[in-house]
């Protein structure tokens, strides 16, 4: 509701010298040039595909509407920020706090659940259950973990941006609370990529102030977080328990009904579906309906579910070429040389492409729309040349 909010209302607000009146936005008028579409002309191409699909989709149109609409957020998205002029850097650093405000709010309504029902829910993850989130326990843990380190940056860079230290430090304090609380949620896609990030942060800023030694002793002391964690956090201690025990059962071949299980299988499912149409695919409205088909076919007794790697699922909806334009979008961002130069927006970037290896985030629209407007707001501040650490 607040993306098309947004795109309504810079349809009708027009700049001029005094500032932004009432009227239709004349730049909606004009085709939009290549930097106005970056960094989504790569998702854009793939999203375009993904409506051509329709030819070969069977005639399920109403699948094939269903999966278009659930990618929408992609094309608004990229017309919001192709409007939208360079917002300067305090007005970035506020959405971001903006952003770990909620997340805040977030993590005191988890708390108001955990805390009294400590034992039950601690126990339950030992058993493969998460901690109850206001999203999905993994995407949530993926926010957690991108404030987390958007704060960091912003506690770190502070200075050069005009933040007093009280602020500093209020960013700082948050980064560490939400450091703390990634461990406490103990879900394993949000551990990952916040260690990811930390390690891509310290080589950020070792080849960026030449700090080779700090850097280096930086990383040895991550190495010991998740050993703290583990003796000090039970829920991460119990989640490590239940990795364990899920790995042997898979090595083990007893894990068709554990949760690790059922993912591995979907995987399986779809590369096998993607070699009967590997240019292709199967399109937007058939896809689905294969994978049930196929487990039907081959008397599969667990869940039926849609690949876990978007990547593979890609591929089986869309074929290679589907593939090729996904994987294009992380390409037209990591191609412009200013990305290597600003954190955060590699930061997200990765964030969203290591996801994709075990989510469908592309088919959740909170998910989608969290990732394209953390993307276009950091690329957002590329556009201006008044920013303190793109150069």
């Amino acid at each position: 509701m607040s993306l098309i909010a947004l795109t309504g209302l810079l349809f009708f607000l027009k700049e001029t010298s005094s500032g932004y009146v009432l009227g239709f936005n004349p730049k909606m008028l004009q085709w939009p040039t290549r930097n106005a579409l970056w960094p989504f002309t790569g998702f854009l191409l793939f999203f375009g595909w993904i409506v051509l699909s329709v030819f070969w989709s069977g005639g399920a149109y109403d699948a094939w509407f269903s999966d278009v609409q659930s990618k929408l957020t992609i094309l608004g998205a990229a017309v919001i920020f192709a409007l939208l002029p360079p917002l300067s850097s305090s007005t970035i650093r506020f959405l971001h706090q903006v952003f770990g405000g909620s997340v805040c709010i977030g993590l005191l309504l988890v708390l108001l659940i955990y805390i009294p029902g400590y034992e039950d829910i601690t126990l339950r993850i030992g058993r493969g259950r998460p901690i109850p989130t206001p999203l999905d326990h993994v995407r949530f843990s993926v926010m957690v973990a991108y404030a987390c380190l958007a704060f960091t940056v912003y506690g770190i860079e502070g200075r050069k941006e005009g933040l007093g230290p009280k602020e500093r430090g209020a960013m700082g304090l948050g980064a560490v609370v939400f450091f703390a609380f990634s461990h406490l949620l103990a879900v394993r896609t949000g551990l990952v990529l916040l260690y990811l990030g930390i390690i891509g942060l310290t080589v950020f800023y070792i080849f960026k102030q030449k700090k080779t030694i700090l850097g280096l002793g930086v990383l040895l002391a991550l190495a010991t977080l998740p050993v703290i964690a583990y003796y000090s956090v039970e829920s991460f201690r119990n989640k490590v328990y239940y990795t364990k025990y899920d790995i042997s059962q898979l090595v083990s071949n007893k894990g068709e009904r554990n949760s690790d299980g059922d993912r591995l299988q979907s995987i399986k499912s779809g590369i096998e579906l993607w070699k009967k149409h590997p240019l292709l695919g199967f399109g937007a409205g058939e896809y689905k309906t294969a994978v049930r088909q196929y487990h039907v076919e081959q008397g599969l007794n667990n869940r039926v579910l849609l690949p876990h790697n978007q990547y593979i699922r890609a591929g089986m909806a869309y074929g290679w070429i589907g593939l090729i334009l996904l994987l294009s979008g992380f390409g037209f961002i990591f191609a412009r040389k200013e990305s290597w130069t600003h954190f955060p927006l590699l930061l997200i970037t990765t964030f969203l492409m290591v996801s994709l290896l075990v989510e469908s985030n592309l088919d959740r629209y909170y998910a989608l729309a969290f990732f394209m407007i953390f993307i276009g707001l950091n690329a957002n501040k590329l556009k201006n040349p008044n920013t303190s650490y793109s150069r």
